[in-house]
Formats: structure tokens, C-alpha cells, sequence
């Protein structure tokens, strides 16, 4: 069965069955998306904490403007 036959069958079922594939197929698919999201997040955690050595942007930006107004 092709994938033409199988959305023509597919359109053929009632109304409250579309919806219940659709929502099941979301929910596979958000799934999927937020464990690789969640994976990705830690992995580049530990590489930041790895290559924390100096100070922030924010602290430098800060004490460079702290010299050019005194």
C-alpha cells in the first residue's frame, strides 16, 4: 500500500477518527521532539560548565563602562 492509498483511506474515516489520529500522531511526534530537546539542553550544560574559566560578559561589559565614566 502506497502512502496515496493510505491518506485516501485515511480520509475516507469518519471525523472523530481523524481527530483521534491526528492528536495521537501530535502527541508521538511532541514527544519525541521535547525528549531530544531535554537531551541536547544537558549535553550543553556540561560543556559550559567545562569552559567556564572567566568572568561573564556582563561583568566585563560592567567594569569597562565603570572606567570610561571615572
Amino acid at each position: 500500500m502506497g502512502i496515496f492509498e493510505k491518506l485516501q483511506e485515511i480520509r475516507e474515516k469518519p471525523v472523530a477518527a481523524r481527530k483521534k489520529l491526528l492528536f495521537t500522531w501530535m502527541a508521538i511526534s511532541m514527544t519525541i521532539v521535547i525528549v531530544l530537546w531535554i537531551g541536547i539542553l544537558k549535553f550543553d550544560e556540561s560543556e559550559n560548565k567545562a569552559s567556564d574559566n572567566g568572568p561573564s560578559p556582563f561583568e566585563v561589559l560592567k567594569k569597562g563602562f565603570n572606567q570610561l565614566t571615572n
